[in-house]
């Protein structure tokens, strides 16, 4: 069964899998990060998400081994970083990746840097690139002055490439709630790590 959904916040991804693993499905694979792939399933299985940064061949190859070893299964994720690394096994009750708040807050970290990341691209690319004159995001030569099928067929046909044009303006608000919001779950784990101390 496949299921369509894009998410920007890894962690209600990680949410919304798991309530579909509760239902007896179990994720087997995820495409073009919107097409979640399921199984029935007799068993109930638990899905993490982690986020790492690039990593050579030898230290991903020791980061998948590891999580092997605890039964994880990797679903998703490379050693090129960028995106979220999916793991899901059977629920044995040692269920979560992170063993102590310092490994999570070290999470929120790396999420943090990607997402200030994109921010700024997204910044840079919208200050240099995005025309002034929002008519300008449609390049095809007098398509406001075309009328009736004509117009219509030039529009539909640059509509596509005109949101990639400013796609980059919409996601880049997007990239910073997305830093804050990783930035207070990072402070509030450091505040409940203080105060375990």
């Amino acid at each position: 069964m496949n299921k369509y959904k894009f998410f920007i916040d890894p962690l209600k991804e990680e949410q919304w899998i798991n309530q579909m693993q509760k239902k007896g499905y179990r994720l087997t694979d995820i495409s073009l990060d919107f097409i979640y792939k399921f199984e029935k399933t007799a068993e109930d299985y638990m899905t993490r998400v982690d986020y790492q940064e690039q990593m050579g061949k030898q230290k991903y190859e020791e980061y998948v081994s590891i999580h092997e070893e605890f039964g994880w299964n990797h679903i998703r994720g490379g050693r090129f970083g960028m995106m979220t690394q999916v793991w899901s096994k059977v629920s044995d009750g040692n269920d979560e990746l992170f063993s102590d708040r310092e490994s999570k807050i070290n999470y929120y970290k790396r999420y943090m840097k990607m997402t200030g990341g994109l921010a700024i691209l997204f910044l840079v690319y919208s200050m240099l690139f995005l025309p002034d004159d929002t008519g300008m995001i449609f390049l095809t030569p007098g398509l406001w002055e075309m009328e009736g099928m004509e117009f219509w067929r030039a529009f539909l046909f640059e509509l596509p490439f005109a949101l990639m044009r400013v796609a980059p303006a919409i996601l880049f608000p997007v990239t910073v709630v997305l830093l804050l919001i990783s930035y207070y779950r990072m402070d509030k784990a450091k505040k409940e790590l203080e105060l375990e101390n």
